[in-house]
């Protein structure tokens, strides 16, 4: 059918009246929508912030306040939390004039890219090549592995890789020692503030880390990390024999000595330290305890940390604060080891020797006596009783006794008085004869004879292991983990920095430095802060980047949750089971590196 002249102006009217509708539609929903100032605007997301994450991630329990709540997230979750809150408040406090630096930039990168590179005659490509090297830092691929993605997906390649280590030394780690700056300033003020506003008596936690395995490392790390419910990153310090710069210009130092010059004096060294690898530990630690009075007006009173006597020695000889001594706090982890140790060469000197009353079996390991699992149990058991009562000597003292009497009590005789309430024989006191005075253990749960010959080891076996416990257990060795700790954030951090400079690869003082920069800022911030990086560089973060940290963010607290959830099912499991031994010895959790 012909369209006439009448029905086009009638098509047309309609489409006026839609389009006004819309548009009145529009006018209304802005003016239901409060204006909001940016200091506003930013307190409410700071107020809301929580409750996004909590609606979003369902990882909240059941509480009785919102405070409670809170303390039940999870570590990375309080972190990301705490950094919105920095955030939106820095975004409060802004100039307004800002906004024209934004508006210079987006202009000055805009004449950048449509500048042409003297080398390949080409436009210069900045942003692309800016990302593609923090992508690869964040990955722990570098320049080689970045090369391949590129050739993968039809790209051209990046710069080379003399140009590559140039703009990380002078546009990169600029721009990443700034903001690294900035988290760990935070940081300090977050642990001021938990340890009732007194700068003078933090308790930090500190340990060394090594490019290489073993103690021929180039380079060496060293941190202290906060002993807040939600540890952070305080201060770093990198300590490396060599410099790669310096052993560059060897190859041109016979050739061109004034050029050889000329590169050893204008360069920023990397070199910062002259002694055995196995001595950057304490040299690091004791560096950062010295410069925390002039850059943070700080001091660290109280140091969590291993069995490594040679820190602690620093600390005492060349007292970094005049006239305060450190007081030295046991990280549990690393103690609780020595009864494992202890354990396992007790039973490779008895390996030889007849302690069994029967003439069967030499030694104290094997089958139903001494095994490996049962060591670990030990410890497992060691650590969990320091971890639970130690901030009580005597408890910690009668508890520790209570796993060498639990293990040896038979149903003649058994010795339970110092056990707790894990202990199957009290509970099938207190599940049958609640009500009645007989003094019996005749049935638990299942109405069967509850049998101690399934937990208990042979008795000589367990006085063979008798010494262990005598020199472990007692109140004077237990007076070191009074009050202890653990190092497990700094094993976190540790593992968090090695992913992106791996150890099986080579790595100059630089990327350590820019990696260190990286692991700092999203440890105690999460992937999100890398936006500010962005942000300085490029003048934006584009949202595809928005998405995906905000998206690693999240899954990083799911994992966390996940694993708090296994970790308390795992251990109601452990005290509600401990004296079955059908249980799989497999199940109990050993502390690993970085699980925390």
């Amino acid at each position: 059918m012909p369209t006439t002249k009448g029905h086009k102006i009638q098509k047309r009217s309609k489409l006026k009246i839609c389009r006004k509708a819309r548009l009145s539609k529009a006018k209304q929903l802005d003016s239901s929508r409060p204006t909001r100032s940016s200091s506003s605007s930013s307190s409410e997301l700071s107020n809301s912030v929580e409750e996004l994450f909590i609606n979003s991630l369902n990882l909240t329990t059941a509480s009785s306040s919102s405070n409670s709540t809170l303390y039940n997230l999870c570590t990375s979750q309080q972190k990301i939390m705490a950094y919105e809150r920095r955030k939106n408040n820095a975004i409060a406090d802004s100039d307004e004039m800002d906004f024209y630096q934004v508006i210079h930039n987006s202009f000055l990168l805009e004449l950048m890219r449509n500048t042409i590179c003297i080398g390949c005659e080409e436009k210069w490509n900045g942003k692309m090549h800016i990302t593609s090297f923090l992508g690869a830092y964040l990955s722990g691929i570098g320049h080689a592995g970045v090369a391949k993605i590129f050739g993968a997906m039809n790209v051209p390649p990046p710069v080379q890789e003399d140009h590559y280590e140039e703009i990380d030394r002078r546009l990169l780690l600029p721009c990443i020692k700034k903001f690294q700056h900035q988290s760990m300033q935070a940081a300090i003020y977050e642990a001021v503030h938990e340890n009732d506003d007194d700068p003078a008596t933090l308790t930090v936690s500190g340990d060394g880390t090594w490019q290489r395995r073993g103690f021929k490392s180039i380079h060496g790390l060293a941190a202290v990390l906060s002993s807040n419910t939600t540890p952070k990153v305080l201060d770093v310090q990198r300590l490396s024999k060599k410099c790669a710069i310096c052993t560059g210009a060897l190859s041109v130092k016979n050739t061109d000595l004034n050029l050889y010059d000329e590169i050893i004096n204008n360069h920023d060294c990397e070199s910062n330290y002259d002694g055995s690898s196995g001595g950057m530990e304490p040299q690091g630690i004791h560096d950062i305890f010295k410069r925390s009075v002039p850059k943070y007006q700080v001091q660290y009173t109280r140091y969590i940390g291993d069995g490594d006597s040679s820190v602690m020695w620093n600390l005492t000889q060349r007292p970094p604060y005049p006239g305060i001594e450190i007081e030295k706090i046991e990280d549990i982890n690393h103690w609780s080891k020595k009864i494992l140790y202890r354990l396992e060469k007790l039973t490779q000197e008895l390996k030889d020797t007849m302690l069994d009353p029967e003439k069967k079996r030499k030694g104290i390991g094997g089958i139903n006596r001494l095994t490996k699992e049962m060591m670990i149990k030990f410890k497992f058991y060691y650590a969990k009783v320091i971890n639970e009562y130690k901030n009580d000597i005597d408890m910690m003292h009668k508890r520790t006794w209570a796993i060498y009497k639990h293990r040896i009590s038979t149903n003649e005789e058994p010795d339970h008085d110092w056990c707790g309430d894990w202990c199957g024989y009290k509970r099938s006191l207190l599940t049958v004869c609640s009500n009645c005075s007989l003094n019996i253990y005749v049935y638990f749960k299942t109405g069967t004879k509850y049998d101690q010959q399934k937990h208990s080891l042979p008795k000589y076996v367990m006085e063979a292991i008798k010494p262990v416990f005598e020199d472990l257990a007692s109140k004077e060795t237990l007076q070191h983990v009074l009050n202890g700790s653990s190092q497990n954030a700094n094993e976190s951090f540790h593992s968090l920095l090695w992913s992106m400079a791996p150890k099986n690869r080579y790595c100059s003082g630089t990327i350590i430095d820019i990696c260190l920069g990286l692991a700092v800022m999203i440890y105690n911030d999460g992937y999100l802060s890398i936006g500010e990086i962005l942000h300085e560089l490029l003048g934006e973060m584009g949202h595809f980047s928005y998405v995906a940290f905000d998206r690693i963010n999240k899954q990083r607290v799911q994992k966390e949750a996940q694993w708090r959830k296994r970790r308390g099912q795992q251990i109601a499991g452990d005290e509600d089971t401990d004296n079955d031994e059908d249980k799989n010895d497999d199940t109990i959790e050993e502390y690993h590196s970085g699980a925390f």
